[in-house]
């Protein structure tokens, strides 16, 4: 490296010093002011690249493998705008706690507010949603070779240690930007010698891990122990995590959210279509044990608000509040998997409540019978059916990304267990409906699984252009786009009372056709309107292992109508006397 310039030299340490530490899935955006970065990505024989021409689609694709592995994807970009683009994606993951690195590159500080091209001020452009930001000077033979090391692996030890989220290092560089020679001094390199000789990063962050404590086990084994109506909740959590052996041992009701991973458990205790079990009036815990981050479900929020809850402990790894009804009384900080170990080694084998337990699975049998004999009965499909349909029919191997709006909410409500359910994503940090094709190509690549995306044509809309990237993607992606000619949610909501409104504002109609959309990219299509096409559709693609677009076209109004009749109907049933 002494025969090259000094900006390839120092963009080389960078990306060396990512490899050594786990790091090498690389998405790369074009751009002249980043070529030192980029080149030094290129040549490294580690490294995975991904060239994306959009980055608001590469950050989303960052973030979803980011989501599906655990470990952050790197961006690399220009300087200007290109940046600004990352954002979204930016406060996605630092609101759901997803490890994501920004190289960004900068003109050099003299050009800053002089009007020259392609220049804006970088430096802390994401605020308050990074880890961590650091503008790194202009590469020089007046500053340390180890300083770019050791920045690096501070940068890597923020976005990994908890909570987890985006990290921005601004890279300013003069020209030369391509790998042209240079003249680097042989003493400038003899410092970093030992580094440059091994295959371990130059500073090494070792978490210490989190200490349990009896005490705190004590505190929670005595609430469990007084409780007579616990329930536990499983939020969103990292893919991977268990905590099957305490739900053995508990023996509560487990209230499954779709993105916990759990939904996939044959288990006994596990409470199937549980947000149309919250219909029923009678049902109170006195006593809730969460794991993980938030939930799909507004009526399991509305269940915190009951005076008989005494006790509400969450678990999380992160020290954040998770906590938007302002309920918790106990909050542990801790790795999911390791308390749930500890605890049960803990707790005694008589903490279940046999007549509580017996009493819900008594409610959850007449709640899934109504579901099952509604959408077995249903020809023309509505999207509740669909999203029943598609936990039913996917493959157990495969993994399954939901859009945010209907999607999302609907398959939390209908589906029914399936191994692939152990391998959910969602983009539930801001709930956007942007960058959600871009998000579920990254989740595919990072689960290295066929991803099935269930998604709505505004949200589809709104990423079509991250349809290119699918053709570059080692697995493939089988989308079923809901359509319903608009904003179907909206129907949902108060303001679908006002006629002024709602039509144009809200509900936004559109006539598009999707197919030229997939001709456009090369992707196969077909379209859909029955049940039975439906089922032979997906698993013609399912069988195919391609990309695919299966066009669905519903019916908002009828959506609303069938939503709205079978709420009503369990809600009779639950209540009545």
């Amino acid at each position: 490296m002494q025969n090259e310039n000094i900006n390839i030299f120092w963009s080389y340490l960078i990306v060396e010093e990512l490899i050594r530490s786990g790091i090498d899935y690389f998405c790369i955006s074009p751009g002249s002011r980043s070529t030192p970065l980029t080149s030094a990505a290129a040549r490294h024989p580690r490294a995975q690249k991904k060239i994306f021409y959009d980055e608001r689609g590469a950050a989303y694709h960052a973030l979803g493998y980011a989501r599906a592995t655990g470990k952050p994807a790197v961006l690399i970009c220009t300087s200007g705008t290109a940046a600004a683009n990352y954002f979204p994606a930016v406060i996605e993951a630092h609101n759901d706690r997803i490890p994501m690195i920004i190289l960004s590159a900068d003109r050099p500080p003299e050009l800053l507010q002089t009007q020259a091209n392609q220049t804006i001020i970088q430096q802390n452009l994401y605020g308050d949603y990074v880890n961590w930001h650091f503008n790194l000077p202009v590469p020089s033979a007046e500053i340390p070779s180890q300083m770019p090391l050791t920045t690096v692996d501070l940068m890597i030890s923020k976005t990994l240690a908890a909570p987890k989220g985006p990290v921005h290092l601004n890279c300013m560089f003069r020209e030369p930007l391509e790998p042209s020679r240079g003249k680097i001094d042989e003493k400038y390199l003899h410092s970093i010698e030992s580094w440059h000789n091994s295959e371990e990063p130059y500073t090494r962050y070792r978490n210490a891990a989190q200490e349990i404590g009896d005490e705190i086990l004590e505190e929670v084994g005595k609430i469990i122990k007084n409780s007579r109506r616990g329930l536990l909740i499983l939020g969103r959590l990292p893919l991977g995590t268990d905590v099957k052996v305490l739900i053995e041992k508990l023996r509560w009701p487990v209230f499954a959210g779709i993105t916990s991973g759990a939904r996939s458990l044959n288990n006994p205790y596990m409470i199937q279509n549980y947000d149309h079990l919250l219909l029923d009036k009678d049902f109170k815990p006195d006593t809730i044990l969460h794991f993980g981050a938030q939930f799909a479900s507004k009526r399991l929020l509305k269940l915190f608000a009951s005076d008989e809850l005494s006790d509400y402990i969450l678990v999380e790894e992160s020290a954040e509040r998770i906590d938007a009804e302002h309920r918790v009384s106990l909050r542990v900080q801790s790795n999911a998997s390791r308390f749930a170990e500890k605890l049960s080694a803990y707790l005694s084998d008589n903490t279940g409540n046999s007549t509580w337990f017996k009493d819900i699975k008594q409610k959850e049998k007449i709640v899934t019978q109504v579901i099952g004999e509604q959408f077995k009965g249903e020809g023309n499909l509505t999207e509740a059916q669909i999203a029943w349909i598609i936990s039913r029919e996917i493959k157990p191997q495969s993994a399954l990304f939901l859009s945010n709006s209907m999607p999302v909410r609907d398959m939390n409500s209908f589906a029914e267990a399936n191994e692939a359910l152990s391998r959910v994503g969602a983009n539930r940090g801001a709930s956007g409906i942007d960058g959600i094709i871009a998000s579920a190509g990254g989740f595919a690549e990072g689960t290295k699984r066929t991803t099935v995306l269930l998604i709505g044509d505004l949200a589809f809309l709104h990423d079509m252009n991250s349809l290119h990237q699918l053709k570059n993607n080692k697995f493939p992606l089988i989308i079923i786009l809901l359509n319903n000619r608009g904003g179907g949610i909206f129907r949902f909501l108060p303001i679908s009372q006002f006629d002024g409104l709602f039509e144009d504002y809200f509900l936004t109609p559109h006539d598009y056709n999707f197919k030229n959309a997939a001709l456009q990219f090369g992707i196969p299509y077909t379209v859909v309107e029955s049940r039975e096409d439906l089922i032979k559709a997906f698993n013609d693609a399912q069988e195919n292992n391609k990309t695919t677009l299966i066009e669905v076209k519903t019916d908002s109004q009828k959506n609303h109508t069938v939503h709205t009749d079978l709420i009503k109907k369990i809600s009779d049933l639950l209540n009545k006397k």
